[in-house]
């Protein structure tokens, strides 16, 4: 005579399920991530593969060449790019890597609705699922390891240099003197971030004091959050292997 299952027996049943499900969620929504950076990097290659870029760099100046190739196109790559470094970050199930991708969504989707991409229905749905999926399984991503802080660090710092170069090239005319090429523009870019400030290069409108204002306070809290991303786990560990000693010893 077949019996019921009890309570007890479900619920064990149930906890176990959710660890197998809990152990590849990791995995799972790091290539949905992967996915979404993927479409976000391909339209930009499809160009390049159709040979669009040979007019980009006929233009007079860089701005010119922003303005062609559209000056929320570089953005786009940009962010398909993180969530591809992020990716890697969730599959090692890093909490800094998590945050970091929910960070890069709010920022996709929320600049896709402004800026007008043309973005597709399904890509914007399949996006908010991939949002919803990170935030339901939180818990899944616990760690805080020396890798994933270094992806965080690079990510950090390459996004503020990308930013900061593409703001001073585009608003170039707007600086004394004025910034029209690449090199002045990395060179402004680093001087400020670090708010060295050697004065060679000033801003001359509101528009352009705004901008660097907004590089040095991001340039500050980038450089002191990457350096707790590598340090804190450098610390702990070490900690963890002084508590292990001491534990070794006592018994």
């Amino acid at each position: 005579m077949a019996t019921n299952p009890t309570p007890l027996t479900a619920g064990r049943t149930w906890h176990r399920l959710s660890r197998q499900i809990n152990r590849y969620v990791p995995t799972v929504l790091a290539i949905m991530v992967a996915v979404s950076g993927i479409t976000l990097i391909y339209p930009f290659l499809h160009r390049l593969w159709l040979g669009e870029h040979l007019q980009w760099f006929d233009q007079v100046s860089w701005r010119d060449v922003l303005d062609t190739i559209g000056l929320i196109e570089l953005p786009r790559v940009f962010m398909g790019f993180c969530l591809l470094l992020m990716s890697i970050g969730l599959a090692m199930r890093a909490r800094l890597a998590w945050t970091f991708s929910l960070m890069v969504f709010a920022l996709a989707l929320a600049t896709a609705v402004y800026a007008d991409w043309g973005v597709a229905t399904s890509k914007i749905v399949y996006d908010l699922v991939v949002v919803l999926l990170l935030v339901r399984y939180w818990s899944a991503f616990n760690r805080s390891s020396l890798a994933a802080g270094s992806l965080f660090a690079v990510a950090s710092v390459v996004s503020l240099i990308f930013y900061a170069m593409l703001g001073t090239v585009y608003l170039g005319e707007q600086f004394a003197p004025k910034v029209h090429d690449l090199a002045d523009a990395a060179y402004f870019s680093v001087v400020a971030m670090s708010t060295v400030g050697f004065g060679d290069i000033v801003p001359q409108t509101h528009t352009a004091k705004m901008f660097v204002i907004s590089v040095i306070v991001l340039g500050i809290t980038v450089f002191a959050t990457s350096l707790g991303a590598i340090v804190g786990p450098l610390v702990s560990g070490k900690l963890r292997q002084i508590l292990r000693e001491k534990a070794r010893t006592s018994m």
